[in-house]
């Protein structure tokens, strides 16, 4: 599976990473990933289960989205 955020479709990216060393210019692709957490969530009643950056899951947790919150496991 990739690495993809299925809230916001966030993915990796791709760029050169340049270095100047004694006067020559190296180029290397860097690649950076997103921070993606496995989240069993509660959409509308259902349990569901989803890959979600940390972004994402910050508005989560605050309520922002509707009709979705983060499953709570503690027994108090």
């Amino acid at each position: 599976m990739s690495r993809i955020c299925e809230m916001c479709e966030k993915k990796s990216q791709k760029g050169k990473k340049i270095a100047l060393i004694w006067g020559v210019k190296y180029r290397s692709i860097r690649h950076r990933q997103p921070n993606l957490r496995k989240v069993a969530l509660l959409v509308e009643g259902i349990e569901a289960k989803a890959k979600v950056c940390t972004s994402c899951l910050k508005t989560i947790k605050a309520n922002k989205v509707s009709g979705i919150t983060k499953r709570d496991y503690s027994t108090k």
